[in-house]
Protein backbone atom coordinates (compact mmCIF):
# COMPACT_ATOMS: atom_id res chain seq x y z
CA UNK A 1 0.00 0.00 0.00
CA UNK A 2 1.70 3.41 -0.76
CA UNK A 3 1.82 6.36 1.51
CA UNK A 4 -0.33 8.48 -0.63
CA UNK A 5 -3.22 5.34 -0.04
CA UNK A 6 -2.78 4.94 3.38
CA UNK A 7 -3.10 8.48 4.05
CA UNK A 8 -6.11 8.88 2.32
CA UNK A 9 -7.60 6.06 4.64
CA UNK A 10 -7.11 7.50 7.94
CA UNK A 11 -8.00 10.61 6.67
CA UNK A 12 -11.71 8.70 5.66
CA UNK A 13 -11.69 7.18 9.12
CA UNK A 14 -11.17 10.11 11.04
CA UNK A 15 -13.68 11.65 9.10
CA UNK A 16 -16.32 8.24 9.63
CA UNK A 17 -15.54 8.84 12.94
CA UNK A 18 -16.20 12.64 13.45
CA UNK A 19 -19.44 12.03 11.23
CA UNK A 20 -21.09 9.44 14.21
CA UNK A 21 -19.76 11.25 17.23
CA UNK A 22 -21.93 14.04 15.69
CA UNK A 23 -25.17 12.65 15.29
CA UNK A 24 -24.45 10.12 18.40
CA UNK A 25 -24.28 12.93 20.58
CA UNK A 26 -25.82 12.51 23.85
CA UNK A 27 -27.34 16.00 25.51
CA UNK A 28 -25.58 17.83 27.77
CA UNK A 29 -26.38 19.37 31.56
CA UNK A 30 -25.53 22.32 30.46
CA UNK A 31 -28.71 22.29 27.72
CA UNK A 32 -32.44 22.55 28.03
CA UNK A 33 -34.94 24.15 29.39
CA UNK A 34 -33.10 23.31 32.88
CA UNK A 35 -30.70 25.67 32.38
CA UNK A 36 -32.52 28.72 30.20
CA UNK A 37 -32.59 31.26 32.74
CA UNK A 38 -32.45 34.33 30.75
CA UNK A 39 -35.21 36.22 28.88
CA UNK A 40 -33.99 37.86 25.80
CA UNK A 41 -36.84 40.04 25.11
CA UNK A 42 -36.42 42.25 28.26
CA UNK A 43 -39.22 44.66 26.58
CA UNK A 44 -41.72 42.21 26.80
CA UNK A 45 -41.92 41.91 30.51
CA UNK A 46 -44.35 44.04 32.52
CA UNK A 47 -43.39 42.44 36.13
CA UNK A 48 -41.12 40.98 38.25
CA UNK A 49 -42.52 39.16 41.59
CA UNK A 50 -39.14 38.48 44.22
CA UNK A 51 -39.72 36.70 47.42
CA UNK A 52 -37.37 35.57 49.62
CA UNK A 53 -37.71 33.02 52.96
CA UNK A 54 -38.62 35.49 55.30
CA UNK A 55 -41.69 36.84 53.71
CA UNK A 56 -40.54 39.61 52.26
CA UNK A 57 -41.58 40.44 48.84
CA UNK A 58 -41.24 42.89 46.36
CA UNK A 59 -43.31 43.14 43.18
CA UNK A 60 -42.12 45.43 40.47
CA UNK A 61 -44.24 46.76 37.73
CA UNK A 62 -43.91 48.13 34.34
CA UNK A 63 -46.22 51.27 34.11
CA UNK A 64 -46.64 54.21 31.38
CA UNK A 65 -44.62 56.22 33.94
CA UNK A 66 -41.75 53.69 34.40
CA UNK A 67 -41.38 51.10 36.48
CA UNK A 68 -42.54 50.58 40.28
CA UNK A 69 -41.85 49.03 43.50
CA UNK A 70 -44.57 47.56 45.62
CA UNK A 71 -46.32 50.71 44.31
CA UNK A 72 -43.66 53.50 44.17
CA UNK A 73 -41.68 54.86 41.47
CA UNK A 74 -38.91 52.40 41.54
CA UNK A 75 -35.24 53.64 40.63
CA UNK A 76 -34.26 53.55 37.12
CA UNK A 77 -30.49 52.32 37.53
CA UNK A 78 -31.34 48.91 39.54
CA UNK A 79 -33.99 48.46 37.22
CA UNK A 80 -31.71 48.82 34.27
CA UNK A 81 -29.38 46.60 36.25
CA UNK A 82 -31.76 44.17 36.82
CA UNK A 83 -33.26 43.91 33.11
CA UNK A 84 -29.57 43.53 32.01
CA UNK A 85 -29.41 40.61 34.15
CA UNK A 86 -32.15 38.92 33.49
CA UNK A 87 -31.36 39.42 29.33
CA UNK A 88 -27.55 37.96 29.97
CA UNK A 89 -27.49 36.02 32.37
CA UNK A 90 -25.58 31.77 31.44
CA UNK A 91 -24.71 28.84 32.73
CA UNK A 92 -21.31 29.17 33.89
CA UNK A 93 -20.97 25.65 34.71
CA UNK A 94 -23.42 22.53 36.09
CA UNK A 95 -22.77 21.80 40.62
CA UNK A 96 -19.54 19.83 40.95
CA UNK A 97 -21.11 16.39 42.00
CA UNK A 98 -19.69 16.93 45.58
CA UNK A 99 -21.49 19.97 46.16
CA UNK A 100 -24.66 18.84 45.02
CA UNK A 101 -26.51 17.85 48.05
CA UNK A 102 -25.01 21.29 49.82
CA UNK A 103 -26.26 23.52 47.36
CA UNK A 104 -29.80 22.01 46.97
CA UNK A 105 -30.17 21.75 50.94
CA UNK A 106 -29.32 25.78 50.95
CA UNK A 107 -30.98 26.68 47.46
CA UNK A 108 -34.11 25.03 49.70
CA UNK A 109 -33.87 27.02 52.76
CA UNK A 110 -32.21 29.98 51.91
CA UNK A 111 -33.00 31.69 48.02
CA UNK A 112 -34.97 34.18 46.63
CA UNK A 113 -37.89 33.03 44.20
CA UNK A 114 -37.73 35.60 41.35
CA UNK A 115 -40.76 34.96 38.87
CA UNK A 116 -40.89 37.32 35.62
CA UNK A 117 -43.92 37.78 34.11
CA UNK A 118 -44.86 39.04 30.07
CA UNK A 119 -48.30 39.49 29.51
CA UNK A 120 -50.14 37.19 31.19
CA UNK A 121 -51.24 36.56 34.57
CA UNK A 122 -48.75 32.91 34.50
CA UNK A 123 -45.37 33.41 34.85
CA UNK A 124 -42.69 33.17 32.07
CA UNK A 125 -40.12 31.97 34.23
CA UNK A 126 -39.87 31.13 37.63
CA UNK A 127 -36.21 30.29 39.28
CA UNK A 128 -34.29 30.37 42.63
CA UNK A 129 -31.66 32.52 43.41
CA UNK A 130 -29.65 30.67 46.04
CA UNK A 131 -25.41 31.64 46.91
CA UNK A 132 -22.33 32.67 45.41
CA UNK A 133 -19.99 29.73 44.96
CA UNK A 134 -16.15 30.24 47.13
CA UNK A 135 -14.33 31.59 44.03
CA UNK A 136 -17.68 34.51 43.89
CA UNK A 137 -17.61 34.07 40.33
CA UNK A 138 -21.22 32.89 40.12
CA UNK A 139 -24.42 32.31 41.83
CA UNK A 140 -26.17 29.04 42.03
CA UNK A 141 -29.56 29.20 40.89
CA UNK A 142 -32.17 26.83 39.94
CA UNK A 143 -34.88 26.72 37.64
CA UNK A 144 -38.68 25.97 39.68
CA UNK A 145 -39.69 22.50 39.03
CA UNK A 146 -36.46 20.76 38.00
CA UNK A 147 -33.45 19.23 40.22
CA UNK A 148 -30.86 20.51 38.53
CA UNK A 149 -29.13 23.88 40.16
CA UNK A 150 -26.52 25.68 38.04
CA UNK A 151 -23.87 28.54 38.43
CA UNK A 152 -24.79 31.20 36.56
CA UNK A 153 -23.24 33.92 35.89
CA UNK A 154 -22.64 37.30 33.30
CA UNK A 155 -20.11 37.01 30.66
CA UNK A 156 -17.21 39.23 31.39
CA UNK A 157 -18.30 40.11 35.07
CA UNK A 158 -16.55 38.58 37.64
CA UNK A 159 -18.74 38.38 40.81
CA UNK A 160 -22.28 37.29 41.57
CA UNK A 161 -25.74 37.78 41.10
CA UNK A 162 -27.53 37.46 44.44
CA UNK A 163 -27.82 41.29 45.59
CA UNK A 164 -29.64 42.18 42.06
CA UNK A 165 -32.39 39.99 42.97
CA UNK A 166 -32.91 41.31 46.40
CA UNK A 167 -36.06 41.81 48.64
CA UNK A 168 -35.49 45.28 50.41
CA UNK A 169 -37.68 47.53 49.46
CA UNK A 170 -35.76 50.27 49.89
CA UNK A 171 -33.15 49.40 47.47
CA UNK A 172 -35.93 49.29 44.43
CA UNK A 173 -37.79 52.32 45.74
CA UNK A 174 -36.76 55.69 44.31
CA UNK A 175 -34.43 57.93 46.37
CA UNK A 176 -35.54 61.43 44.73
CA UNK A 177 -36.77 63.80 47.33
CA UNK A 178 -38.03 66.23 44.36
CA UNK A 179 -38.50 64.74 41.23
CA UNK A 180 -39.53 68.43 39.31
CA UNK A 181 -38.83 68.77 35.62
CA UNK A 182 -37.51 71.90 33.73
CA UNK A 183 -40.81 73.00 33.76
CA UNK A 184 -41.93 72.60 36.81
CA UNK A 185 -38.73 74.49 38.45
CA UNK A 186 -39.77 77.40 36.04
CA UNK A 187 -43.20 77.82 37.16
Amino acid sequence: MSQKTWLLSIFALLCISAVILVFNRKSTTLGGENSDFAIKDTAAITKIFVADKNDKTVLLERTEKGWTANGFEARPDVITNLLYTIKNMTVRAPVPKVAFQNVIKKIASNSVKVEVFTDSETPEKVFHVGHSNAKKTGTYMLIDKTTTPFLVHLEGHYGFLESRFGTNIFKWRSNALFAYTKENLKE
